[in-house]
């Protein structure tokens, strides 16, 4: 039957190796793997089946009713086949033909037809349809389903269940539609329907049968979609929130109304975005202009370093496994910024305003190099949710900003800030030439040692401080702690205060600083941080 020719064909669409030039895709699914789950569970079995079960109709008609225009037979089984025309003289000329079973099943054949005294039928079928009390199957175009030798030419196939619906259009054709045989198919769009959900593809010529012959992937799966969003497609999403991807070439993506995702997940090397509402932004992959995007809410970012900013907007960004810089925009919208995998960024760069930033990293679990999710403010005001990052770049403003037990990079940026590095190996960097005071902030000697120093960048003597006051000597007089006078020269050290070293002192960028610490009273120093680029400092850059 036709049916299971056209069945062989969207096994066939699951089966593509060469992409489709300019294709336009409408979804609303949430997810790939959504989408993907979906049309796996799509089983057309049951219709094939359907279609053989006619063969299983009883075949003993009699009339039941007859006029010039119509003729209805019915059989032992109840079931009843009507066909409408002209039946005043042979040979007789059909246009439709019904058959209704008994168990609630309906067969309809429209054409035009003509059936000879001998009871020989000819002509061609325009569309027909197979429905039961679930379920349903319909076709149109030019079909030959009584002679043989003729070329049958079907332009699309819908099928529809209670829980999803598939329709292809094209061109399918077949000498023989008894058979799984076909000579052509050609399809041109694909549309699929999942518990309310749709996904669909036009604009597209594919010769099926060609791919299907030249492949062994048999999966329909995250390289399906690859190859079949190879071009330059058109994709749109629907009113909800829906899930984007446009693959290799250069896509166009409307998320349009929703919370709307595009997803760069399969890129390997870099992406930049800056989200813009409604008004067109340009994708960059690898340096090159690749995608135009809009109404786009969401970024899942690929294994590149990505550089991800948001907008107006309530913005999610996914940072994927590269070493990505992610910025939620220059508002305060509560946006949701994992960094992923690799070495990410929380970037406040975008803030406008005169409000300073206060952040601080959340726990770093260093079996799986997580980090939990922690709040961001603008003054009182709650902004991003962000995890997953080990480093941050602050505003222009007088920002408050804190590492964890991760090895940081925290830069300031323009502003009076203060920077906490917390445990590990961290840099400090608090704005070059800013003309104000930065506060390198140090709560306990193990934050910094003389194994594992922190590194404090752009720090100008007499203006920045180096922050010690949560440090206590064991002799508990912090009026003592700096009887050796910060500007000693040399590796002068004295139980229960703090000195400096300095080296190469010509007045390059290789000069340094390290100011040591001892709390204990024993010998050597319990703390210690290395000014990079500087070759002195004085007592007040400390603060006790």
């Amino acid at each position: 039957m036709p049916l299971q020719t056209l069945l062989s064909v969207w096994c066939a669409v699951t089966w593509i190796t060469k992409g489709f030039e300019m294709a336009t895709i409408v979804t609303n699914f949430s997810s790939k793997s959504s989408l993907i789950a979906a049309i796996k569970n799509i089983d057309t079995s049951e219709f094939t089946s359907s279609f053989s079960s006619l063969s299983n109709i009883d075949s003993n008609w009699s009339v039941n009713s007859s006029s010039n225009t119509e003729l209805v037979l019915k059989n032992l089984d109840e079931d009843l086949f009507s066909l409408s025309g002209s039946f005043a003289s042979s040979p007789y000329s059909v246009t439709s033909m019904n058959l209704e079973t008994s168990s609630g099943g309906a067969f309809k054949i429209n054409g035009a037809f003509s059936i000879s005294s001998a009871g020989v039928i000819s002509g061609y079928s325009s569309s027909m349809s197979l429905t039961t009390d679930s379920s349903s199957v319909s076709l149109s175009g030019k079909l030959y389903l009584f002679t043989d030798g003729v070329t049958s030419s079907i332009r699309s196939m819908k099928v529809t269940s209670t829980q999803w619906s598939l329709e292809l259009g094209g061109d399918f054709q077949s000498s023989d539609l008894s058979t799984e045989s076909m000579s052509k198919a050609n399809i041109t769009s694909l549309s699929m329907t999942y518990n309310g959900n749709k996904f669909s593809i036009s604009n597209i010529s594919l010769n099926a049968l060609t791919e299907f012959n030249s492949t062994t992937d048999t999966d329909f799966d995250e390289s399906f979609f690859q190859r079949m969003l190879s071009g330059s497609d058109l994709i749109n999403g629907g009113a909800g929130n829906d899930w984007l991807i446009g693959y290799g070439g250069k896509d166009t993506l409307d998320g349009g109304a929703g919370s709307d995702t595009a997803d760069y997940s399969d890129k390997t090397t870099d992406v930049v975005v800056n989200l813009n509402k409604s008004a067109n932004a340009t994708v960059y992959v690898n340096g090159a202009a690749e995608d135009t995007i809009k109404n786009i809410e969401n970024i899942t970012g690929g294994s590149g370093a990505d550089q991800l900013t948001g907008d107006a907007l309530t913005n999610t960004f996914i940072g994927g496994s590269g070493n990505d810089v992610i910025d939620g925009g220059a508002d305060t919208a509560a946006d949701i910024i994992d960094g992923g995998a690799g070495t990410d960024t929380i970037s406040f760069a975008s803030i406008t305003g005169t409000t300073g930033v206060t952040f601080a990293l959340g726990t770093y679990n260093a079996s799986n190099k997580a980090t939990a999710q922690t709040v961001a403010k603008i003054g009182a005001t709650s902004t991003d949710k962000v995890s997953n990052v080990e480093n941050i770049t602050g505003s222009k403003n007088a920002d408050v900003l804190a590492g964890n037990d991760s090895n940081n990079v925290i830069s300031g940026g323009a502003g009076a800030d203060t920077l906490t590095g917390g445990k590990g190996l961290d840099k400090l960097y608090g704005g070059i030439n800013d003309g104000v005071k930065d506060i390198f902030d140090f709560n306990a000697a193990n934050e910094s040692t003389s194994a594992a120093m922190d590194l404090i960048y752009d720090f100008v003597s007499s203006k920045d401080k180096i922050d010690l006051s949560s440090m206590t000597p064991s002799t508990n007089n912090k009026g003592a702690f700096l009887n050796n006078p910060a500007t000693a020269l040399g590796t002068t050290y004295k139980a229960n205060s703090v000195w400096i070293t300095k080296y190469d002192t010509s007045g390059t960028a290789n000069d340094y600083v390290i100011v040591s610490a001892d709390l204990n009273g024993k010998a050597g120093a319990d703390f210690a941080v290395k000014l990079i680029g500087i070759n002195n400092i004085v007592t007040a850059d400390i603060l006790l």
